[in-house]
This record gives structure tokens, sequence and C-alpha cells, in this order.
């Protein structure tokens, strides 16, 4: 279990450090390295997925991130005891809404950041990004690769396990 949950930190905080890499990179080749009274987009996304919810108060959304911090802490130790379905099963839809909550967050941070930068500093951004020798689509098709990985990998050692038993 504690293993388990190693894992997801240190892949998300490795996939966290390189598309923050690239999008930092590209910010300041737009000339845009400070975050303009905001909140980073990748900071929420990463306390989204290891905290459940505390993205949301990052972003000043309180009331929303204490409603799914407290739900997901309920489902992830009361459903188990409750219904006697396999805390693992549990675990697993449960980061797959943390990955949802992530996406949220990360929209809500984006359009933080094009309000405050914009119609010229989201074009400026643009354009860097399409300067850029890697298209953007690589590292967040990689991040999605690695996640979807992890996610099957999770999967098949659940099977696993149940299998032994």
């Amino acid at each position: 279990m504690i293993r388990g949950y190693s894992l997801m930190i240190a892949l998300t905080m490795w996939i966290f450090s390189f598309l923050d890499a690239y999008f930092t990179a590209a910010e300041i080749n737009a000339g845009q390295d400070a975050q303009v009274d905001v909140q980073n987009p990748r900071v929420a996304v990463v306390l989204n997925l290891l905290t459940a919810g505390f993205g949301y108060f990052y972003l000043g959304e309180r009331t929303k991130g204490l409603a799914i911090f407290i739900g997901t802490q309920i489902a992830r130790f009361a459903i188990p005891r409750v219904t006697g379905f396999s805390g693992g099963v549990v675990s697993l839809i449960l980061i797959v809404v943390q990955m949802v909550m992530a996406a949220d967050a990360y929209r809500i941070a984006h359009a933080q950041v094009h309000e405050a930068l914009g119609a010229e500093g989201v074009a400026k951004r643009t354009e860097a990004l399409k300067r850029a020798r890697l298209p953007s689509y690589v590292p967040i098709g990689l991040s999605v690769i690695v996640g979807a990985g992890f996610i099957l990998l999770t999967v098949v050692g659940m099977a696993i396990n149940a299998a032994r038993q």
C-alpha cells in the first residue's frame, strides 16, 4: 500500500517536472516568466493529484476543495468498510477521480492566466509555443501515456493479487 502511494507520488512529481520545465521555458521565451498575479496551473494540477482537492485551495476555491477532500476521504475509508468492496478498487476509482479533478484545476487556472495576460499576452505565448523545437503535444502525450500506464499496472497488480487469493 505504501509502495503504491510512493510510486504515485514519484510518478506525479516526475511528470510535473518535465511538463513544468517545458511550459516554463515557453513562458520565458514569450517574456512571461512571472505568472502575472495568478496561480501556476501545473501546481494546481499536482496538488489535486496528490492531495484530493488541495489544488482548489491553491486556486482560491476553498468550498469546492473542502467538499471534494471530505468526499474522497469518506469514499476512501467508509465505502470499503460498509459495502465490503476491496480497498484497491476504491483506490483505483479515486485515482481516476483525482485525474479528473486535476484536469478541472488546470482548466480553472488556465482561464485565470488567460484573463490576466489579455489577448496580447496569450498571442505571445501561443507564438512562443509554435516556435518551440518540440511541439507541445509531445510532453503532454508522454504524460498521458505514463498516467495510463500507471493505471494499467495498478489494474494488473490488483488482478494478480486477486488471483492469488
